[in-house]
Parts: C-alpha cells; sequence; structure tokens
C-alpha cells in the first residue's frame, strides 16, 4: 500500500523538477524505453510476489509517468510564453541590429 501512495506523487515531483528547468518533456520522452524498465524492476521490488499485484502497478505508474510528461510539456509552454512576452526571446521578424555583427558584414 505505501509502494502505491508514493508512486502517485511521481507527477508532483517531476512537474515540480520541470517548472525548476531540470528535466524537459522531451527529456521524459527520451528516456520513457528506461524508465518502462525501471518502472517493471520498482514493481517487482515493492510489491509482494503476486504477477497481478505488480502488473497493476506498473500500469498505473506508467500512466503517471505519461501525464507527468504532459504536466511537464504544459509548465515549458507557460514558462515560454511567459519569457516572450518578457521580451527574453528574440522574434524572428524584428531587425536586430548587432553593432558586433555590422563588423564582421563590414570586413566581407
Amino acid at each position: 500500500i505505501v509502494a502505491f501512495g508514493i508512486c502517485f506523487q511521481l507527477p508532483v515531483l517531476l512537474t515540480l523538477m520541470g517548472k525548476a528547468g531540470l528535466i524537459s518533456s522531451s527529456g521524459l520522452k527520451n528516456v520513457r524505453k528506461f524508465a518502462i524498465v525501471g518502472i517493471l524492476v520498482l514493481a517487482a521490488l515493492v510489491t509482494p510476489p503476486d504477477v497481478i499485484t505488480q502488473i497493476i502497478l506498473f500500469v498505473v505508474v506508467y500512466g503517471l509517468y505519461e501525464i507527468s510528461i504532459f504536466l511537464v510539456a504544459r509548465v515549458e509552454k507557460k514558462i515560454n510564453e511567459q519569457l516572450a512576452s518578457d521580451g527574453y526571446f528574440e522574434d524572428a521578424s524584428e531587425d536586430f541590429d548587432d553593432p558586433l555583427m555590422k563588423e564582421f558584414d563590414e570586413k566581407e
């Protein structure tokens, strides 16, 4: 029962890590196959030697992992929108006059 309770903290933990910039949704997607193996090993270790319980824990934790990827992507999108509205992202349609780049252009 404790294992099930701890596993439900996965989306909260991963979302907070995404908000802090420690992980990204693309990173979580790239390590999905390793996460599946890790979740299977975790399910085998923390549950009794009953296969049904292991499968139930795997399905629940893997579902929570996928939800975490979705939540981290939403957090990333919100952070990027905030940074863009604050002017941290350069708009491709605007001309950017950089004096250093003008020096390089003049030498050619």
